[in-house]
């Protein structure tokens, strides 16, 4: 088992700037090798400049942890194994700083929603965020930067399989906030975004800059700029960060939007 698919990006050859977004920061990986392999702590160290990536093979690991590490953890990523071991012992590792973000990568979208289910019935006080295993390398990085600027991200899937019934919320004391979110048809008419606007959001979700994006579609940087500025409109939006974030929730009904309009377009 292998997650993400790192031959996208192989293939590709492009190398994303997520650097200016850590100091020192410490992103720890619980889990075996089979599910967080060497390249892809590589991979993590690569994109994001000085981030250090360690993987510990389960939450007892946590303890192995020296003084310095614990301090520099901006998040901890488990796998659902051992999420679900944190949150059957019912207690956040004391090592750890309250500042941590507790991640669960997951494979399974109905796990994960057991996952939170499980937390929200538990007596820890956990806010548990989402990383998708099954996603891309660029969509999965793209995931992983908004995590790590502390951007709130919940994969669409994880939406999609939510009812006003059984509602989860989505912090400590946020009763009704997924209840209270649309969905992505009621939320923002997709069809308002033109196939090179869509193009556009997908390369910026991507973490591109504008001159990139202008190479890649053989378009000027100030037609690119352009595009940004209307998608950015379209969207209700104000910056790269919530674009990337409305992007990547809706990434399968993107797809779909996106042949549709290039059947339209004939």
């Amino acid at each position: 088992m292998f997650f993400p698919r790192l031959e996208d990006r192989d293939r590709e050859g492009i190398r994303l700037d997520y650097s200016d977004n850590s100091d020192g920061t410490v992103l720890v990986f619980v889990g075996s090798c089979m599910a967080f392999s060497d390249r892809l702590l590589r991979t993590v160290e690569h994109e994001f400049g000085e981030i250090e990536a360690l993987r510990v093979r389960d939450i007892q690991g946590l303890d192995g942890l020296d003084e310095p590490v614990k301090h520099s953890t901006k998040l901890v990523i488990y796998d659902e194994a051992n999420m679900e071991a944190l949150l059957n012992s019912r207690s956040i590792p004391k090592q750890l700083s309250n500042n941590v973000d507790h991640v669960l990568a997951y494979v399974s979208a109905v796990v994960a929603q057991d996952l939170q289910k499980q937390a929200l019935l538990s007596k820890m006080v956990l806010q548990i965020r989402f990383l998708p295993m099954k996603a891309p390398l660029d969509a999965w990085l793209a995931a992983l930067n908004l995590l790590i600027l502390d951007e709130f991200f919940v994969p669409a899937e994880l939406l999609e399989r939510s009812t006003h019934k059984d509602a989860i919320p989505n912090r400590p004391g946020e009763l009704d906030s997924v209840t209270k979110a649309e969905t992505p048809e009621k939320s923002i008419p997709l069809s308002n975004l033109t196939h090179r606007e869509i193009q556009v959001l997908e390369l910026v979700a991507d973490g591109l800059p504008n001159k990139l994006i202008a190479d890649k579609l053989s378009l000027s940087e100030p037609t690119v700029k352009l595009h940004v500025h209307h998608v950015f409109g379209k969207l209700g939006v104000q910056n790269r960060a919530s674009a990337t974030n409305w992007y990547l929730s809706r990434n399968s009904r993107m797809k779909e939007l996106d042949v549709q309009v290039k059947h339209d377009n004939r």
